[in-house]
């Protein structure tokens, strides 16, 4: 089903890695080796987490925690500024750079990069530079939980509107509940970050946390980060970050560049904005009671053993 529903011009196959069979796309194999090769720095600072569990707003924060309130520009693209660490393994990314050259050179953008860096990365532990591994070098990592279902629904519409999957909403869930599409198996990610939880420089947010208490979240992520922030502050960033704001300026943009894709090489099957409702429990009123069921069974086994839990 993955290689006649989800095939494109920028993805015309895929690999599966490791005992694990974690799924990534094809060009895994010719970019690994120079994306193992960017050298982690101390000061670094990694978002990372499946796609649509709250990455790009998690960064977002990070970055203005970071770098200081006054370091967004709003004059340049978010895309000349996207500190994405496997791009060159989602996208065959000599056909992408053609038309979008601003992607053309992100590995050398990321070693070349001033420190402090913010990179996101939704690679599961495993695929991680062994400097991470071996203990080599220990940035801070901030790792982004999000339920099955509602990450299921969002991935669906991405897919559909960026990446050209041509299937029905019921294919789709098949495919990611058997761990069939990228970055999947889906549980794979996020047991194999939480194996690490004892370790200090890594912490995890969850996004119904984000969605319940933004400036509380802010705090506490300010404060993983050894990064003093006053209240004013604080709440001046939850207002900028807020998922109003999220949706109006990058969803916005990141919609526009996937209109764009699409255009370009019949990617979007159905467009959809980037930023979305963004609501806890939306999948109530998507998948049907079997649907649901079958998601939970899946999410109480693949937990099973484990002190995690998602509404």
């Amino acid at each position: 089903m993955l290689n006649e529903l989800f095939v494109s011009p920028l993805r015309e196959k895929y690999v599966e890695i490791g005992e694990e069979k974690f799924v990534l796309p094809i060009y895994f194999n010719e970019h690994w080796e120079k994306i193992n090769q960017v050298k982690v720095r101390e000061d670094d600072v990694y978002i990372t987490g499946r796609m649509k569990t709250g990455t790009t707003w998690v960064h977002k924060i990070v970055n203005l925690i970071v770098y200081g309130m006054n370091s967004n520009d709003t004059n340049t693209s978010r895309l000349s500024r996207h500190k994405f660490l496997e791009l060159p393994i989602s996208y065959n990314i000599e056909t992408l750079a053609v038309k979008f050259p601003v992607l053309a050179n992100t590995i050398n953008e990321l070693k070349d990069m001033k420190s402090p860096r913010c990179i996101r990365s939704h690679l599961p532990w495993f695929l991680l530079s062994e400097e991470f591994r071996n203990g080599t070098k220990s940035p801070k990592i901030i790792h982004v939980l999000r339920n099955l279902k509602d990450t299921c629904i969002s991935f669906n519409h991405h897919n559909r509107s960026m990446d050209g999957y041509r299937g029905t909403f019921e294919e789709f869930c098949r495919l990611f509940l058997a761990g069939r599409v990228v970055y999947g198996p889906f549980y794979v990610n996020i047991k194999s970050y939480w194996e690490q939880r004892n370790r200090s420089n890594l912490f995890f947010v969850k996004y119904s946390d984000l969605k319940k208490d933004l400036p509380r979240m802010i705090k506490n992520i300010a404060d993983f980060l050894e990064k003093s922030i006053s209240e004013n502050e604080i709440q001046d960033l939850a207002e900028y970050r807020s998922m109003d704001s999220m949706r109006k300026h990058v969803g916005k943009e990141m919609s526009e560049f996937s209109t764009m894709v699409g255009a370009t090489y019949n990617t979007c099957v159905g467009q959809t904005d980037f930023v979305r409702e963004c609501k806890e429990g939306g999948y109530k009123t998507v998948m049907s009671e079997k649907l649901i069921r079958e998601f939970d069974k899946c999410t109480k086994k693949a937990l099973a053993g484990t002190e995690l839990c998602f509404q």
